[in-house]
């Protein structure tokens, strides 16, 4: 099992640079952990499938790019019956 923390964005702001749920969005606001990964690079590795790579993958591309996020996008080829947690 794993843990995650789930965080809300308003429709139409998840690719906007300004909004930052897919860099530090997973620390908390006001920690010391969040303030010092503000002041490191920040790189990841994004995973995502075809459909959403041809329909969002230039805005992606763009919001690393504008957050200055060292990044590699991996697209893979999925099916519904390939999709599992495990």
């Amino acid at each position: 099992s794993f843990d995650y923390r789930v965080v809300e964005v308003p429709r139409g702001n998840l690719l906007d640079p300004s909004c930052d749920a897919m860099i530090l969005g997973h620390l908390p606001r006001g920690s010391e952990e969040r303030w010092l990964a503000e002041q490191r690079p920040q790189r990841r590795l994004i995973v995502i499938d075809e459909t959403v790579y041809k329909l969002y993958g230039d805005r992606v591309r763009v919001y690393f790019e504008s957050r200055k996020v060292q990044h590699e996008i991996l697209v893979l080829p999925m099916v519904e019956e390939n999709k599992s947690m495990e």
